[in-house]
C-alpha cells in the first residue's frame, strides 16, 4: 500500500512538472517537495526560462451601425479598429502574436436568419481566419490598425448585424 502511495506521489509530481514546463518561462528555479507516510522525501527542481508579461489592448466591439442595402455592388461600410501591446517585460527575442479567427472559419455577421460576409483588412491585405494580424516585440509595440469591410450590396435585410471576431494571443519566435 505504501509503495502505491509513493508511486502515485511520484507520478503526480512528474505530471505537475510537465504541466508547469509549458508555462514556465523565467530565469529562476522552482522547487517542489513532498513527503510520504513512509518518511521518504521527494524533491523536484525545474529551471524556468523567460517570464514575459504584457497587456494586449483589443477592441471590446467594432460597431458598424445600422446597415442598409446599397443599390449597386461596391458600396462599402467600414469600421476601423486597432490592437496594441503595452507593459511588456521579459519578452527577450520572442514576439507577442495576435491571430484573428472565427468559430466557423468564415468572417460572417448575423441579423436573425440573415448572414452577411465581411472582410478583415490590414492595410490593403485581406486576411483569412487564422492569419496573424500583428506581431509585437519588446522594441516594436506600436498599435496595428485594421478594418472590417462590408459590401452593402450583400445585405439581405436592413438592421444591426453582429458576429464574433476571435483575437488569439500567443508568445513565439
Amino acid at each position: 500500500m505504501k509503495i502505491c502511495r509513493i508511486i502515485t506521489l511520484v507520478c503526480l509530481l512528474a505530471l505537475m512538472l510537465l504541466l508547469g514546463a509549458g508555462t514556465a518561462f523565467a530565469e529562476e528555479t522552482a522547487s517542489l517537495t513532498a513527503e510520504t507516510d513512509a518518511g521518504v522525501n521527494i524533491t523536484a527542481t525545474t529551471a524556468l526560462r523567460n517570464n514575459p508579461t504584457f497587456t494586449v489592448n483589443i477592441p471590446q466591439s467594432i460597431p458598424l451601425g445600422n446597415l442598409q442595402r446599397a443599390a449597386t455592388d461596391g458600396s462599402y461600410a467600414n469600421a476601423d479598429f486597432s490592437v496594441s501591446v503595452s507593459n511588456v517585460t521579459e519578452l527577450g527575442d520572442k514576439t507577442v502574436q495576435i491571430k484573428l479567427s472565427t468559430a466557423d472559419g468564415a468572417f460572417m455577421l448575423y441579423n436573425g436568419a440573415y448572414a452577411l460576409p465581411y472582410e478583415v483588412k490590414k492595410g490593403d491585405s485581406i486576411l483569412k481566419s487564422g492569419d496573424v494580424f500583428a506581431a509585437f516585440s519588446a522594441e516594436e509595440g506600436d498599435a496595428v490598425s485594421g478594418k472590417i469591410v462590408v459590401d452593402r450590396y450583400d445585405i439581405a435585410a436592413e438592421g444591426v448585424y453582429t458576429g464574433i471576431l476571435i483575437f488569439t494571443v500567443s508568445v513565439g519566435n
